[in-house]
């Protein structure tokens, strides 16, 4: 599936900045053990990739390849099992899920880093520098549900109780490659130094300019129950 829409950016004669392109499958399977007694199973996974590009570095003439970029892709997996049962009047429904999404973004910096070295220009790397932005994220959840009918003399009594529980991790990672950077600033001869030696006095490996990462976690669980009486009919 080619992502629809169309867009043009006159400024460096690019056409469709903003195509992209999107696939995916879903899938499912039932297995009816006895009237009483079945298991589904469903899976979905899907693939994404968009890309639009812009004139960042305004001062590196048209020709060249120093066009900023932002490239967004995205990769998504959906499993669910589900397990049906139904005994002695009670229904009873335990499913369990697992998901994951592994978002990036790509942008170009070499302009930023540019002026962050003292206002220098964007041509002194011989390729552009880009920042990389992932987005990676998991979760697992559970729930177990038991509902049952019954009655109080001629009044009906429907029940629902159960127990939900998730646990979801995700992080921001960002981090910036080097590109042949350090050998083009140490071209420049502006600074007397091998700048390299910054990176190797930090113990940061020369190919990678900075990286971080913030983890998150969260945990639920939770107890819900439900009672609906029909006094009347």
């Amino acid at each position: 599936d080619q992502s629809g829409g169309f867009l043009g950016f006159q400024s460096n004669v690019q056409k469709d900045i903003n195509g992209g392109y999107r696939s995916g499958a879903r899938g499912a399977l039932r297995f009816d053990f006895s009237d009483r007694f079945s298991l589904d199973l469903t899976g979905w996974v899907q693939k994404a990739e968009l890309a639009g590009r812009g004139l960042y570095n305004e001062s590196t003439p048209l020709e060249s390849d120093f066009f900023g970029s932002n490239f967004v892709g995205q990769d998504f997996h959906y499993y669910n099992a589900t397990l049906n049962w139904t005994t002695n009047g009670f229904d009873i429904i335990s499913s369990n899920t697992y998901y994951e999404i592994d978002t990036i973004n790509i942008e170009d910096v070499t302009a930023f880093l540019a002026r962050a070295l003292g206002g220098l220009d964007g041509s002194i790397f011989s390729d552009p520098q880009q920042l990389n932005n992932a987005f990676p994220a998991e979760a697992f959840s559970h729930e177990t549900r038991l509902s049952f009918s019954t009655a109080i003399g001629s009044m009906p009594i429907n029940a629902v109780t159960g127990i939900f529980y998730q646990d979801e991790k995700s992080s921001r990672d960002q981090f910036i490659f080097d590109s042949g950077a350090i050998d083009d600033i140490n071209a420049t001869g502006i600074f007397p130094f091998d700048f390299g030696l910054l990176f190797d006095m930090q113990g940061i490996e020369r190919g990678l300019w900075g990286f971080q990462r913030i983890p998150v976690e969260l945990k639920q669980v939770a107890l819900f129950g439900e009672v609906a009486l029909q006094p009347t009919s």
